[in-house]
């Protein structure tokens, strides 16, 4: 098992400074929502978390290659149900938000991932270091502290950006914001 996860730890490495030039596609974000969400519920499930996914309606096409961005939103989610399982006190209602909107801000139209929950929550020192390429606060339970990092190298290349609100006690959100492609032609 070591070796496995020594395996995985040099491939998350590597990912982080792969320069990718895989093509990408026009693709639903909606598309993206349902294979990520599908792949965390169980997850949710066992844990005890309610999971609960919501899109706004008529949203655009993102150019994207949706693979990664299906492994942001998975990161993220997997992120929250550790922090949610991992808490000393547990909370009554345990939950998971995941969902989709189009936003405009800076006369730019963005669609926007976000993935809430109510676990701990991060201190301002953490939420500081959160993508910094191995920084953990699960050293301990296996943690890389690669998994933000490569997230946001991930957004990053797609011309977007990924932020982190947190309050410690509350709970965290994750909002990842990619260019949409409105089309202009009226």
């Amino acid at each position: 098992s070591a070796i496995l996860r020594i395996r995985d730890f040099v491939r998350s490495l590597v990912d982080l400074g792969r320069v990718e030039s895989q093509t990408r596609d026009l693709v639903s974000p909606y598309y993206i929502l349902v294979r990520a969400s599908e792949l965390v519920e169980v997850s949710c499930k066992k844990k005890g978390i309610e999971f609960v996914r919501h899109a706004g309606p008529n949203l655009p096409g993102i150019i994207v290659r949706w693979q990664e961005i299906e492994q942001v939103l998975i990161n993220c989610v997997v992120n929250a149900i550790n922090a949610i399982s991992e808490m000393e006190s547990q909370r009554q209602s345990p939950k998971i938000e995941i969902g989709i909107d189009l936003i405009t801000s800076n006369k730019k139209d963005w669609v926007v991932f976000s993935i809430e929950d109510n676990g701990p929550g991060m201190n301002d020192t953490v939420l500081d270091k959160a993508f910094l390429p191995l920084f953990t606060t699960r050293r301990d339970k296996q943690g890389t502290g690669l998994g933000l990092s490569i997230s946001k190298k991930i957004i990053n290349d797609h011309d977007g950006e990924i932020l982190i609100k947190s309050k410690f006690g509350v709970g965290t959100k994750i909002e990842i914001y990619l260019p949409a492609q409105l089309d202009k032609n009226d």
